[in-house]
């Protein structure tokens, strides 16, 4: 304690920046809390919308229609409905009659003139305690002649979420009403707002405590990737990361399996229990109550409460032991017995914990160097999201950087390369192969150790091929254990693509057609790859970022590169090497995207995301590196880059918050 206390002392200009920011921090904080987050949590919580197919014009007109509907069970705290309407008369007198029934008895009506109504979502609110929707009616009709429309749904949904059907007139329908459900308001986004704040000030506090103590950077990453993943998998609710759908439901397969539970249907889609997630209240678009039903839920008290087992659709087929922390950790919940949104954040965070702990090991391995661009590009905004998810990307990311890091520790340690690396190597590479093996160019960078590291004569040869036979076992063995499984558990087949797509035998015939569609492909879209690849756009990409934002983490990649004096220089044809192995990896993205997913009628690549080349940019950016020097010592750079990362960190997640409360 006394050491702690002198360490204190001797850093007064620290303490005193770190006060200063945490007290800019704190004021910043109850400001956005009094103005913006306050009085939107009033707001109606809706815990289920479902919107009209207004671009199929799917309206019907009420004028002397009886509308019947079994509102689906999905929580037990209803406290008003809602409905779309259209071409509502501003001037009519006429008078619409809502009534909510329970075993035919009416429990609530409202009786409203047309004039009161407005066009789009029209909430009708109860002034009594909350009701359980079990086997409650949504009725309503109109006295006189109206122009008045209502929406209804009429799509695929229902196959997995049973959203009951409307009768018209006592008339059974093929369609269901375009209605909300409410449950109080949003009152518990001051929760959520407050939590993510406490783990602002947490990662401060750490960092401070662990300058003070002078404690090594890989600690100090691990800290820091750890808490502010558990910031992003707090803004970023479940399902609203690109496709993470269908990664949950992969995962959750494989826990029903551990479980001895029946995983599948007869068709091979996966089943939900009642500790899985609903997929049709949840939105790949949060809003504020998105926000208030997961927080609420993550306390205990479980707000969704959709009875019964629900089918829903086939797992993934590929990368099979890509999620076992994502399937340990919601195992882990699932035997806890506790609920569906608990279960799920439960396989997020192990999915985190699994990236933190690999990337701080790399960090602790790699050089100087390499310590500060690992750390900076493991915090940046996608990465977060992705390895947040339960997305492969926590396995595939970590495992990139980490090889990364190993490859580097050859290369500069002293001593001789021994079986125990080759495992490890191996290892890695069996991992990437097994999940995306279009990443495995990143052992190339296995050419740039000397060959006094091996023991035997042409050691490195036989190494890269030994690595290269075992990745090549690797892909046929899961191939071969993926085609066995799903011949065991057969899945619906998926939509088949409504148009051609480039063929490889095009590649080769077209050669100057092709290299023209890249180079177009590259002209346009470098600048949305970059900043896909920092910060922008989250979500389902649909939470776009400002520009200061991608200039901040830029900045901070940018510093990341700085060469200290210290540093070992590479030669001019081993970041050539490095340069040709980025882009290598980059045109073999495009080309794969282009003959599995771009219409022939276009001439540029399609599907192509920015995060797709994160697990490769750490190789560019160590190429890049060492062009400026500068001459303070890596430990001031570190810092500087942590104080950085928090303070960015903070500005993405309350735009994120800004723009998510704000629907």
């Amino acid at each position: 304690m006394n050491k702690l206390l002198a360490r204190i002392r001797n850093k007064k200009k620290f303490t005193l920046f770190i006060l200063i920011f945490l007290m800019f921090f704190m004021v910043s904080s109850i400001v956005t809390y009094k103005s913006f987050i306050s009085p939107f949590s009033t707001n109606d919580n809706v815990i289920h919308s479902s919107k009209p197919d207004s671009e199929k014009e799917k309206w019907i007109r009420l004028d002397g229609s009886y509308v019947n509907q079994t509102l689906t069970y999905v929580t037990p705290y209803l406290t008003g409905v809602g409905v779309h309407l259209h071409d509502v008369d501003p001037g009519s007198e006429n008078t619409l009659h809502f009534l909510l029934k329970k075993d035919n008895e009416t429990i609530y009506s409202w009786d409203l003139k047309e004039k009161d109504l407005n066009d789009g979502m029209c909430i009708l609110r109860m002034d009594t305690n909350p009701v359980d929707m079990a086997n409650v009616d949504f009725e309503f009709y109109s006295d006189g002649i109206t122009n008045i429309k209502f929406g209804i749904v009429q799509n695929d949904r229902e196959k997995f979420a049973k959203i009951n059907k409307c009768t018209i007139n006592n008339v059974q329908t093929n369609y269901s009403i375009a209605y909300d459900v409410v449950s109080g308001n949003c009152a518990e986004i001051k929760g959520l707002y407050l939590l993510v704040v406490l783990l602002f000030v947490l990662s401060i506090f750490l960092f401070y405590m662990f300058i003070c103590l002078e404690t090594k950077i890989s600690t100090i990453a691990f800290s820091m990737i750890f808490i502010l993943g558990l910031i992003y998998s707090l803004v970023l609710p479940q399902f609203s990361v690109p496709d993470e759908w269908s990664h949950y439901l992969t995962a959750y397969s494989q826990s029903s399996v551990l479980l001895h539970k029946k995983a599948f249907d007869e068709h091979g889609n996966v089943i939900l229990y009642e500790d899985g997630s609903i997929y049709f209240v949840r939105e790949h678009s949060p809003t504020r109550s998105t926000y208030a039903i997961e927080y609420q839920e993550l306390k205990g008290q479980q707000l969704v409460s959709y009875k019964g087992d629900t089918i829903t659709r086939g797992p993934l087929k590929l990368a099979t032991f890509a999620y076992v922390p994502q399937t340990f950790g919601m195992t882990l919940a699932r035997l806890m017995h506790l609920n569906s949104t608990q279960v799920a954040f439960m396989g997020r965070v192990f999915a985190l914990l699994f990236y933190a702990f690999i990337i701080s090991k790399g960090i602790q391995l790699a050089p100087a160097f390499a310590k500060r661009i690992l750390l900076v590009v493991s915090l940046l905004p996608m990465v977060m999201q992705q390895v947040c998810s339960y997305n492969y990307d926590s396995i595939l990311f970590g495992i990139c950087f980490f090889s990364i890091a190993y490859l580097l520790n050859l290369i500069h340690r002293d001593e001789k390369i021994n079986k125990k690396d080759f495992i490890i190597l191996a290892l890695c590479a069996t991992v990437i192969a097994s999940i995306k093996f279009i990443y495995l160019p990143v052992f190339g960078l296995g050419l740039l150790i000397p060959k006094e590291r091996f023991r035997i004569k042409r050691g490195k040869e036989l190494t890269i091929l030994g690595i290269l036979c075992i990745c090549a076992f690797a892909f046929i063995g899961v191939t071969l254990f993926n085609k066995r499984f799903w011949d065991l558990h057969p899945t619906n087949p998926g939509l088949p693509n409504e148009y051609m797509t480039y063929s490889i035998s095009y590649l080769f015939t077209h050669v100057k057609n092709e290299l023209v569609l890249l180079s177009r492909t590259v002209q346009n879209y470098t600048a949305d790859y970059i900043s896909q690849m920092i910060s922008s756009p989250l979500g389902w990409v649909e939470i776009s970022m400002p520009a200061t934002q991608l200039m901040g983490f830029g900045c901070m990649l940018a510093l990341s590169c700085m060469g200290t004096e210290k540093d070992k220089k590479y030669s001019l044809i081993e970041n050539l090497w490095l340069v040709v192995l980025f882009t290598g990896v980059v045109f073999t993205v495009l080309i794969a995207l282009q003959t599995s997913y771009t219409p022939t009628f276009l001439d540029m690549v399609y599907g192509v995301q920015g995060r797709y080349f994160l697990p490769i940019l750490p190789l560019l950016m160590i190429a890049v590196r060492g062009l400026f020097v500068l001459k303070e010592d890596s430990t001031k750079i570190e810092n500087s880059l942590i104080v950085g990362n928090i303070f960015f960190h903070i500005t993405e997640v309350s735009t994120i918050l800004f723009i998510v409360i704000g629907r």
